[in-house]
């Protein structure tokens, strides 16, 4: 059973001054100027004491769970299917970035495909809550588990073959291609 791997590190989290805005409606009076300032650096001093180290908390509970996260997932009694992270997470302001590779394995051999993983990027879709993408590589991948596995076989005979076909599976059609 695979498991994921550490990805994130612990990482400081700050406020800087240039981050937090203040908005009155109807605006800053005279009287409220003096006072901007004072309750700017009191709001940063609360921010970064409660509210960083419950963010900084979460990154590491996150990152515990990606280390414990199972990247192996029984498709059938067959194939499995490996989905590892490919790099680090991406995180912005609207979205999360994650690079998976899909791989299908025969539960039998395991074996690597004799082929490799080419680079697959998804466009961005801007007002789109999930975009997902299927490389060839992974389409690829599961044919080659259940070849190695032994089961993507297909027996055809001449019975097979409908009467009015002028190919057949014998040996009458097949003379020229079966020396003698």
């Amino acid at each position: 059973m695979l498991r994921g791997i550490c990805l994130s590190p612990r990482s400081a989290v700050t406020l800087q001054s240039e981050m937090l805005t203040y908005n009155f409606s109807g605006g800053a009076s005279w009287i409220f100027q003096p006072f901007v300032k004072y309750f700017k650096g009191q709001v940063i001093g609360i921010i970064q004491n409660t509210i960083c180290p419950e963010v900084e908390d979460a990154i590491v509970e996150l990152d515990h769970h990606l280390q414990a996260m199972n990247v192996s997932f029984g498709v059938n009694e067959v194939i499995t299917l490996d989905v590892p992270l490919t790099g680090l997470p991406v995180v912005d302001a609207s979205n999360l970035k994650l690079g998976l590779k899909g791989e299908f394995y025969s539960i039998k051999t395991h074996k690597e495909p004799p082929f490799v993983a080419q680079q697959f990027t998804l466009p961005e879709q801007a007002g789109y809550m999930l975009s997902m993408g299927m490389s060839e590589f992974t389409l690829n991948s599961a044919s080659f588990g259940y070849f190695s596995a032994g089961e993507l076989q297909a027996l055809i005979n001449d019975s097979m073959m409908p009467p009015h076909c002028p190919f057949h599976l014998n040996t009458s059609s097949m003379g020229m291609f079966i020396p003698q």
